[in-house]
């Protein structure tokens, strides 16, 4: 036999081969005991149930493992219609498993079941008497690949991202990108990319406009000790009524903003409870829909509808973890202005609402005041006493109140006793910091 004819039968006998072994493995890997043997141990990792409907292999782009029909059981189960896992293959020969790609494929994350997720995983992690060696690290993909996944937040809203991240040698982040195609924010896209040792440059575009910035990330001294990230970020010409889900918003305007963040933390998944941010802001053309401010001093409240153009809107947020202050909350138009701050809290409603003051002045040139307090719970929740010049009571929304006295009023032009200015053009403007 001449040599080609050995080379061509030997080729055809190493074919014949890796055919039989790669179905024996496919047979052996789809069976319904590696199944089953897959999804105990996945659950007594995550703590929670998980149920899988097919495993199998993948052969391109490279071999790998694919889950299909994946479903974590929580109390509002966390599914992915397909995972497929890509072992790093020189490593895995050499010993060391690791994972070079993690492809998720249409997913279903709602907000409740991730934080189910989250709390069973924090309850293993007590469990465990062991301390943490940082090994776990070496173990996250190299490359992470999010296909159409679907988040839910706890108000029912979807969004609907695309993303990729990838991991330097290090395991910190090189490269992240993510845009969001459907949902609140849709078209946002955002980059992130690592520049130096410790430092990440940030880019958002989203809205109509842009957040760019720095991150750094100081490195823990030793084992188990915090690391530190800092950042600085700057926000342009955002349209702020397309930062909400909502058809109709009651705001518009471009919202202009610097931002410092800082956390300390020794796990990552701490980093949504210690973050904190600060915020100063102010919104250029700002206009207030569903209200004529004007037009409702003229009638005593009995025009509605309309829009109001305010000359100045601007204040401060401040926010640790799901905690949200805003603070030096001022907004004026014309001849009326407001004032106020909100403190909001992990559990409670759109925001509470505590001691703020607006004033205003009549159009024919009289003057009149209503000072209050606004506090309470709830989006029109709360209790407002003033003053005005004649003696009416007006009432506009759930608990919102102000007392008129007779003689706290001031006299216009010509000695001409002025109306006072209705409640609802003084609470209107408050109420803008519960959006």
């Amino acid at each position: 036999m001449s040599r080609p004819r050995r080379a061509a039968l030997a080729g055809a006998l190493l074919l014949a081969g890796l055919t039989v072994l790669v179905l024996g493995l496919q047979h052996w890997i789809a069976s319904d005991a590696m199944r089953e043997r897959v999804e105990r141990e996945a659950s007594a990792a995550l703590g929670v149930p998980v149920q899988i409907d097919r495993v199998g292999l993948t052969l391109l782009p490279l071999p790998g493992v694919g889950l299909d029909g994946v479903q974590l059981r929580t109390h509002q189960p966390l599914k992915a219609a397909r995972i497929e896992l890509r072992p790093a293959w020189a490593c895995l020969l050499m010993g060391r498993p690791a994972l070079a790609t993690l492809v998720v494929r249409r997913a279903e994350l709602p907000q409740k079941g991730i934080d189910a997720l989250l709390a069973s995983l924090q309850s293993l992690r007590r469990a465990d008497s062991a301390p943490d060696t940082g090994s776990a690290w070496a173990l996250l993909p190299r490359l992470t690949v999010l296909d159409e996944l679907r988040w839910i937040d706890s108000q029912g809203q979807a969004v609907l991202i695309q993303a990729e991240a990838r991991l330097d040698a290090d395991t910190l982040a090189g490269e992240l990108t993510l845009e969001v195609l459907q949902g609140r924010l849709q078209g946002a896209r955002v980059a992130l990319r690592r520049d130096g040792e410790r430092f990440w440059n940030l880019a958002v575009d989203m809205a109509g406009g842009t957040v760019r910035g720095r991150l750094e990330l100081q490195p823990v001294a030793r084992p188990g000790a915090e690391f530190v990230v800092l950042g600085q970020l700057r926000t342009r010409e955002v349209e702020v009524s397309r930062l909400r889900a909502r058809a109709a918003q009651p705001l518009s305007g471009r919202l202009e903003a610097t931002t410092t963040l800082s956390a300390r933390a020794r796990q990552p998944s701490e980093l949504p409870d210690v973050l904190q941010t600060q915020s100063k802001f102010a919104v250029r053309g700002a206009v207030l829909h569903g209200v004529d401010l004007a037009k409702a001093v003229k009638t005593a409240g009995v025009s509605r509808g309309g829009k109001t153009t305010l000359d100045a809107l601007s204040g401060q947020v401040n926010t640790r973890g799901s905690a949200i202050e805003l603070q030096n909350f001022a907004a004026s138009s014309g001849v009326l202005g407001a004032t106020g701050q909100l403190r909001r809290a992990r559990g409670d409603g759109p925001g509470q609402c505590v001691p703020g003051r607006s004033s205003g002045r009549a159009r024919d040139g009289g003057a009149g005041r209503c000072r209050g307090r606004a506090t309470g719970r709830g989006r029109y929740a709360g209790r407002a006493r003033g003053a005005a010049d004649h003696g009416r009571t007006y009432r506009r929304g759930l608990g919102h109140r102000a007392h008129a006295r007779p003689g706290h009023g001031r006299r216009g032009f010509g000695g001409r006793q002025a109306r006072g200015v209705p409640r609802q053009a003084c609470v209107t403007l408050t109420r803008l910091c519960r959006h």
